[in-house]
């Protein structure tokens, strides 16, 4: 594969580099030390993984993860970085990447997440799965009557989601439509008082709807 490794700091860069061309399922690293330059190469070659940082000079890599998905939607965009903070997890998931990996992360833990995001699974770390389960502010994990006021079927949909099922997957395993799907996870982010998917794989992880 041909990866694209974006980092405002050279001593990263040429580390991260040696490792990753260590790997046998890697062709090319193409390094990047201003996310500028790198979004305008992104979007003129095809990259089968792009590895970025988040805080950056000229632009976040959230900022670039945001522009890319925008012109490219099919990038396949891995985070690396030292933030840890739920806010900035959040950010960056909601931006469109697929992984979210901590720069301290050792290298069987870097190549599960670089084979994961490059095949177009998700993948947390377990550092940074452990900051998203943290108890946060109006946290609704801990709160039974959200749980009562799911119906079988939306208890369902959670679970499936949980288990990172697709919609369209959902549905057919569902035997429904697409857009039923979608409806019944409006109702499920509004009776939970959620933004996305991670607080509904958050809320199923605390209520024991996941094995």
């Amino acid at each position: 594969m041909k990866i694209a490794l974006i980092d405002d700091h050279e001593i990263i860069l040429e580390s991260l580099s040696l490792l990753l061309d260590a790997m046998e399922e890697v062709s090319e690293v193409k390094t990047f030390d201003n996310p500028e330059v790198a979004l305008r190469h992104c979007l003129a070659y095809d990259f089968d993984l792009i590895v970025t940082d988040n805080k950056m000079p000229e632009m976040t890599g959230c900022a670039l993860t945001l522009k890319l998905r925008k012109e490219k939607p099919e990038s396949k965009i891995l985070m690396l970085t030292i933030d840890e903070d739920f806010d900035t997890i959040r950010e960056a998931f909601h931006a469109g990447i697929l992984g979210y990996i901590m720069k301290k992360a050792n290298k069987k833990e870097l190549k599960e997440a670089v084979l994961s995001v490059a095949a177009g699974k998700r993948f947390v770390s377990d550092a940074v799965l452990s900051e998203l389960l943290k108890p946060q502010q109006n946290d609704i994990s801990n709160n039974t009557d959200h749980i009562e006021s799911l119906s079988a079927r939306e208890i369902e949909i959670v679970t499936l989601i949980g288990q990172e099922f697709s919609t369209k997957e959902i549905a057919e395993k569902l035997f429904v439509s697409v857009a039923t799907v979608e409806k019944h996870r409006h109702n499920i982010l509004k009776k939970l008082d959620v933004k996305n998917s991670i607080g509904i794989v958050k809320f199923a992880i605390h209520n024991g709807l996941l094995d």
